[in-house]
């Protein structure tokens, strides 16, 4: 009779360990606009008037733990896509014709969020506001330069420019990605909250560490996320 006592003692504690959780896991994926701006001290004319953004996204897992209905911490890791396009004239040889085309940047990242949440509201639908950074480590940069005119598309990294002994040679490894955001979320069940925050994160650290002009990222995106109550 002891042992069964204790053993109902247990289940209930662990039932209402699981109701009052503050713990929530979740996937987040946020179609963006990125583009740079930039900084000099020189004039180059209108050299970089033809740069113009470009779509892209960034994808991630998250954990949050909620301290109140109010106040929640958020971290998790997530893969980023930054960059912008410009429009080039080429030649495929010296003596060659020339050929409008358009270069594409793109900066792939791994990277670690940490946000703070706050939620206003305390029905189903309520919402909320976040502020934090996305701290991004460099893994590659990738130009694709395409050429309608003659159906020509090239692809090249870092490794293929610089080769293995140079990669990321002159590239800030890492760059801090000041975030804000603010959207509404709900709470689909008890243990099912959807969640969709247009968010806009700029990028505090220069692409490349020696250079005469300083290009910083920015992107602006909506984060949809789905979040599982533990």
């Amino acid at each position: 009779m002891k042992k069964a006592t204790i053993f109902l003692m247990l289940c209930v504690s662990i039932n209402i360990a699981a109701q009052n959780s503050k713990w929530q896991i979740g996937a987040t994926v946020s179609p963006d606009f990125s583009y740079r701006t930039l900084s000099t001290s020189y004039d180059f004319g209108g050299l970089f008037d033809s740069d113009y953004g470009k779509l892209s996204y960034t994808a991630g897992v998250n954990a949050v733990y909620n301290f109140s209905e109010l106040f929640g911490l958020e971290a998790g890791i997530s893969f980023a896509d930054f960059g912008y396009k410009m429009k080039v004239s080429v030649r495929e040889s010296i003596d060659g014709p020339i050929y409008s085309s358009t270069m594409r940047y793109s900066n792939y990242y791994i990277g670690i969020p940490i946000k703070a949440n706050f939620s206003f509201g305390k029905n189903k639908f309520s919402y909320i506001a976040s502020v934090g950074f996305f701290t991004a480590f460099l893994i590659d940069e990738k130009q694709v330069c395409t050429i309608p005119e003659i159906n020509e598309r090239y692809v090249s990294t870092i490794k293929q420019r610089d080769g293995e002994s140079g990669f990321l040679s002159n590239y800030n490894r890492i760059n801090i990605f000041p975030t804000v955001g603010f959207g509404v979320k709900y709470d689909l069940s008890d243990k099912f909250t959807l969640r969709a925050m247009p968010t806009f994160r700029f990028g505090a650290i220069k692409i490349y560490q020696q250079s005469l002009i300083k290009k910083y990222l920015w992107n602006v995106g909506l984060e949809v996320g789905f979040f599982y109550n533990l």
